[in-house]
């Protein structure tokens, strides 16, 4: 085709559509060939995160110079998604664990999140002397990212929850990470160890983990993102992580669960003292909770030795607001009563949130009401002196909870 002519020329039709010529003048076979094109409008649809969906990450570095790809599981509830996306709860296994354990779990209490659960390098995670030395902090940023894109997915009420190991990778999340679309972690049976908090910071391992470098080459302070919300549920009876602090089987020493818990209250703004040893009783089977800044920042002790009972579980559940679509939009006008501080030693205050009115009770451990009357809205105090040291049931019409009389 030597000496060949052609044109490009463009022919408007509408807004809608555009067409355009190609003209070719082809000399040694004198022939015309017209090539029309029609360029429709690109449609762009809603893309739905869904359970046949593609999360996996894949990250290189020493221990897998070619790439390693973290498998990521996902679980999407059946019901149409709320009003600006479902929440999404990334679940992190233990050591030994993988993504479909843990994603059976978390899906059997959660209705109302999307859970996704990626599998670590090694079938752990990037803790000091752990097998694995992935970046997978890096991951879970960059899992976080591809969520977001999601029409069903809530991207401002992205949680994390770990356990054991995995709650090591939480808190060292919550230390290196400043995404506000993270809203709420949970680390449950390991709580901060010395690593990540020593000398009164916060660390990470800017060059990774180290065992054979002081505090496990934690050797970077960070201030830590204020107004993430933090659960930790621990238990004083565990066998491989000590709820009162100090060296462990996983080859770190470990911060006192009540400090650890005081110190995150302290970076998120509480001012106050520390909640005395002990904690308040709530839940059958019996727990221990320890409540810092309303409830942004708790404790739970309970007795479950390396893992949960179902109080915990409720617990956790509840303080994610699954299925509570009000709270994933921060509606301020939601209906609430709170009352503290519990324990309390002779003023008890109550305060009534977008309720006119509500009757309650206090009932003592042998079912007599020892204590009666009428609230109104907003804040009230009660002087309960005369009252004997002890456990109270406070009832307000269908809804009670367990205080305590110091």
């Amino acid at each position: 085709m030597a000496d060949a002519k052609s044109d490009i020329i463009f022919l408007p039709i509408s807004t809608d559509y555009c067409f355009f010529v190609l003209y070719l003048f082809e000399n040694q076979l004198d022939m015309r060939y017209l090539l029309l094109f029609l360029f429709l409008p690109l449609i762009v649809q809603a893309q739905d995160l869904t359970e046949d969906s593609v999360l996996d990450v894949t990250l290189s570095w020493d221990q897998a110079p070619n790439g390693y790809i973290y498998s990521v599981e996902i679980f999407v509830p059946d019901d149409m998604p709320p009003t600006g996306g479902y929440p999404v709860c990334i679940a992190l296994h233990g050591n030994g664990g993988n993504g479909v354990q843990v994603l059976e779990s978390m899906s059997n209490l959660l209705d109302c999140h999307i859970i996704v659960a990626p599998s670590g390098y090694e079938n752990s995670w990037s803790i000091c002397e752990e097998d694995s030395k992935g970046p997978d902090v890096q991951m879970l940023e960059e899992l976080i990212e591809s969520l977001k894109v999601y029409d069903n997915v809530n991207s401002n009420r992205i949680r994390l929850v770990g356990s054991s190991n995995g709650s090591a990778l939480v808190n060292n999340f919550y230390i290196q990470n400043d995404d506000p679309s993270v809203d709420r972690v949970c680390g449950i049976v390991s709580q901060m160890n010395e690593p990540q908090f020593h000398g009164e910071e916060f660390h990470y391992p800017a060059s990774g983990p180290n065992p054979d470098a002081d505090y496990c080459g934690y050797d970077t302070s960070k201030e830590i993102l204020v107004g993430r919300k933090y659960l930790s549920i621990c238990n004083d009876n565990d066998g491989l992580i000590p709820f009162e602090g100090g060296p462990s089987v996983v080859g770190v020493d470990f911060i006192p669960a009540e400090d650890a818990i005081f110190k995150i209250a302290e970076v998120q703004g509480f001012s106050g003292s520390q909640i005395a040893p002990g904690g308040s009783p709530i839940g059958n089977p019996l727990i221990f909770e320890y409540v810092y800044l309303d409830g942004d920042v708790v404790l739970l002790r309970g007795n479950a030795n390396h893992g949960t009972n179902s109080s915990q579980r409720e617990y956790l559940k509840d303080w994610l607001g699954d299925c509570d679509f009000s709270s994933n939009t921060e509606d301020k006008s939601r209906a609430d009563i709170r009352w503290f501080p519990n324990p309390f030693s002779s003023v008890l205050s109550i305060n009534l949130i977008n309720i006119p009115s509500s009757n309650f009770e206090l009932i003592n451990i042998e079912g007599q009401v020892v204590y009666a009357g009428v609230l109104t809205a907003g804040l009230q105090e009660f002087d309960l002196n005369v009252l004997a040291k002890g456990v109270y049931i406070l009832k307000f019409n269908e809804k009670s909870k367990v205080i305590v009389k110091q």
